[in-house]
């Protein structure tokens, strides 16, 4: 039997004080909408694990998906496990407890994600992923996720997944080189030229590089496609998993131009809140093409465009 979210709740603060930063804790965003919205009235809960929702990269992955959850007006439950083995492996099942129909797993080894679809598939849990993917070499863990109806699949760079095998998991996978650079070697060029031009300007060009990379090319979006992956197939939206991994390729944001990044990734949010609710109604084959679009320059046309600011 389930344990009531309040007991857990209690059962991860005393967790947190033994074994550091590991609780089960309802989204701000969720509690805030209370006022508006009868937050009993809510039937969907999303758990998602991830190592911190408080440090500079985890509180913009958070951030977003909050903003998601208010929008589409679900609850969700974050597991932080500071990235304790043990804790990791844990994760899954806390969340299950609170109450998840779905989880996120953010940046899961297979050894996590065994342990995932394991306790996933005993409660009847939907399950994807970002930030890492089931590696195909592991053929245990991969034959699992393949064949588990509850997994639904991987929000993970384009790189990682070019090696995964299955028709439906490479036809979701839409071609994701969009880029202001044209090769990783510029990518590193345009890195190094925005330190420089940061460190004239009068900041600190390491402070700079550091922030950028702790953003990881804007890698903290990769979890928002996983939450609506889970999203659409506890609405009914998406089906018919088991047999089929259903993979979304992510793009390297790359850019020279760091005020622009700042601005439209991490002072606001890439997605504004219709436009949130129009990935959310996106079929999954759309959901990929939006998530290969995704760059700077797109996250600017779509702020300045006129239907943006008149809203």
């Amino acid at each position: 039997m389930r344990r009531n979210v309040m007991s857990l709740i209690l059962a991860g603060v005393t967790a947190c004080t033994l074994l550091g930063s590991f609780s089960v804790q309802a989204s701000e965003e969720t509690a805030s909408s209370a006022d508006s919205t009868d937050s009993s009235a809510k039937t969907t809960t999303i758990g998602v694990a991830i190592s911190s929702s408080t440090d500079t990269f985890g509180s913009q992955v958070k951030k977003l998906i909050d903003e998601a959850a208010r929008v589409l007006d679900v609850s969700v439950n974050y597991c932080d496990h500071g990235d304790t083995a043990s804790l990791v492996q844990e994760a899954p099942q806390m969340l299950i407890d609170s109450g998840c129909q779905g989880i996120v797993m953010v940046g899961a080894d297979d050894s996590a994600m065994e342990t995932a679809l394991t306790a996933c598939g005993n409660s009847r849990v939907y399950l994807a992923q970002a930030i890492g993917s089931i590696s195909p070499s592991d053929g245990a863990v991969y034959q699992a996720a393949e064949t588990s109806p509850w997994y639904i699949g991987a929000v993970d760079a384009a790189e990682n997944l070019s090696d995964e095998s299955g028709a439906e998991s490479a036809a979701v996978q839409a071609e994701s080189t969009v880029s202001a650079s044209s090769s990783p070697a510029a990518a590193g060029t345009d890195q190094t030229a925005a330190g420089t031009a940061a460190a004239a300007a009068g900041t600190s060009a390491g402070t700079a590089m550091t922030a950028y990379q702790t953003h990881r090319n804007g890698e903290f979006v990769e979890p928002l496609y996983a939450f609506l992956m889970v999203y659409n197939v506890l609405n009914g939206s998406y089906s018919g998993f088991d047999g089929k991994i259903r993979n979304i390729a992510f793009p390297q944001i790359e850019t020279n131009d760091m005020s622009a990044y700042e601005t439209y990734f991490v002072a606001q949010l890439p997605y504004s809140d219709e436009e949130i609710k129009a990935l959310a109604g996106e079929s999954l084959e759309d959901l990929a093409k939006s998530a290969a679009s995704l760059s700077v320059e797109d996250a600017k046309a779509r702020a300045e465009s006129p239907a943006s600011k008149a809203s």
